[in-house]
């Protein structure tokens, strides 16, 4: 049994009236897919990943589309 006791943000916690809202930059307002870009860029960013680039070389008929794909 896995029991997570966690609490939700004060984003997600009904406000009293004299609370102010909190405001803050919805990235994916429109949805993942048509941001998929943004968020993409911002998870790499926030883990220092950097993009990597594999050159598969050989003779004819040695594999290289078959492990490129």
């Amino acid at each position: 049994m896995l029991n997570l006791k966690v609490r939700p943000s004060s984003l997600f916690v009904s406000m009293n009236e004299e609370e102010e809202p909190v405001e803050f930059e919805w990235h994916c307002k429109s949805g993942l897919a048509a941001n998929i870009k943004t968020a993409k860029e911002e998870f790499c960013n926030k883990r220092g990943l950097k993009p990597v680039k594999i050159c598969i070389i050989g003779p004819p008929a040695a594999g290289k589309s078959y492990f490129g794909k």
